[in-house]
């Protein structure tokens, strides 16, 4: 059996961050710090409040960090209606939690 298979109660990072965004409520959004790698900064998800009269129910932005802290300063940089896609981009830049 496989380390996330049938009969595991571990939920893998990428699921994790899937259903956190399913769980998103307008004005909410979930930020991940992205090694220097892929650019430094926040991967940002969050409801589009436009949704679904205009885009998509998704988006997903970049912010910088100005001494480890949110620069407050979003750019957008696509967006999806399925979460799945958001949490793949993320996981696969190796992106960890941000709490800050």
């Amino acid at each position: 059996m496989g380390f996330f298979g049938k009969g595991s109660n571990t939920v893998s990072p990428r699921e994790e961050l899937r259903l956190k965004v399913e769980a998103l409520a307008n004005g909410q959004a979930i930020s991940y710090a992205l090694p220097e790698t892929f650019g430094g900064g926040l991967a940002v998800v969050s409801l589009n409040a436009e949704y679904p009269t205009k885009g998509k129910k998704y988006v997903m932005s970049l912010e910088a960090l100005d001494n480890g802290k949110p620069s407050g300063k979003r750019r957008y940089l696509w967006d999806s209606n399925k979460s799945k896609d958001l949490a793949d981009w993320v996981m696969d830049r190796l992106g960890k939690p941000f709490e800050g």
